[in-house]
């Protein structure tokens, strides 16, 4: 009886052993799975966020608004000399200097990511041109200054005429402004209008000529332009009214104008607000 009592209990304990045993083993299975699967992870992030070089010929090319831009991009498919399609986004049409066309030969360097080439480097006959910096953020968009006072100054105008150097965006409006060189060693900064307003009506390159008057900001001073004509393709455009409100505000611009006007002459500085409010601003008549 007592050998019967002693083999029972070894064998419940041989029970409870194996139990725990196979306890412990489970978090180590699960980890065994879970580590290849980081690995894997880590070795694709690294494929797909290298620099590459491609280079090839384009074969179809045309303007997309890319997953969670604002503004419109140039987007080309390019054929490589092994015969592989590669779709390359480049950057906006006004960006670039000279337009890309269908049987264009290019050399670009970017980013590969989820099958698409964000481009930082573009080159083509000999010309070479940089589109976004090294982490990939675009050049064409930038900081924008703080004005000291936004006040249109119809008596201060000034016409002017010289060749853009530089072209990007601004804040959150997406104002575009420009780099001008007026004489050799002479250059002013321009504000010309919200990207949407002006698009593909100017670009890197352009000689133009415009009207209008200087702001002050941090830094100096800028020109906030009234009219401008482009040499280019010969289009006119009127940017403002003769006080300087946006043609793009639309009707509710022309009854904030009077009440801007009005608050002026009570001496309030309200009315500077409002008029710096509506260039920060240019929805207010989109699309009408």
């Amino acid at each position: 009886m007592r050998n019967l009592k002693t083999e029972k209990v070894e064998i419940v304990k041989e029970k409870v052993k194996i139990k725990k045993e196979a306890k412990m083993k489970k978090p180590l299975t699960l980890l065994m799975l879970i580590v290849p699967l980081f690995i894997l992870a880590e070795t694709d992030a690294v494929v797909t966020d290298e620099e590459v070089t491609v280079e090839g010929e384009v074969v179809e090319i045309e303007e997309v608004l890319p997953p969670n831009g604002e503004v419109n991009i140039v987007q080309a498919r390019i054929k490589t000399q092994n015969q592989e399609m590669t779709q390359a986004h480049l950057g906006p049409k006004w960006f670039l200097d000279d337009e890309i066309k269908v049987g264009d030969k290019l050399k670009l360097q970017g980013l590969l990511k989820e099958n698409t080439l964000k481009v930082r480097v573009l080159e083509r006959n000999e010309n070479q041109y940089t589109l976004r910096d090294a982490k990939g953020e675009p050049l064409w968009v930038r900081t924008r200054l703080q004005e000291k006072k936004c006040i249109y100054n119809p008596v201060k105008e000034k016409t002017m005429k010289g060749k853009i150097e530089d072209l990007y965006v601004t804040g959150e409006s997406l104002n575009l402004e420009a780099q001008v060189r007026v004489k050799e060693n002479e250059r002013v900064r321009i504000q010309v209008g919200p990207e949407w307003f002006l698009r593909n009506r100017v670009r890197i390159g352009d000689e133009i000529e415009f009207r209008g008057s200087h702001i002050d900001f941090d830094g100096g001073q800028m020109l906030l332009v009234r009219e401008m004509r482009n040499l280019r393709n010969k289009e006119e455009v009127t940017l403002r009214n003769r006080q300087g409100f946006p043609e793009w505000a639309g009707k509710e611009g022309e009854q904030l104008q009077k009440r801007v006007q009005n608050e002026k002459r009570d001496g309030s500085r309200t009315g500077e607000m409002q008029q710096k409010r509506i260039n920060e601003e240019p929805d207010q008549g989109k699309g009408k």
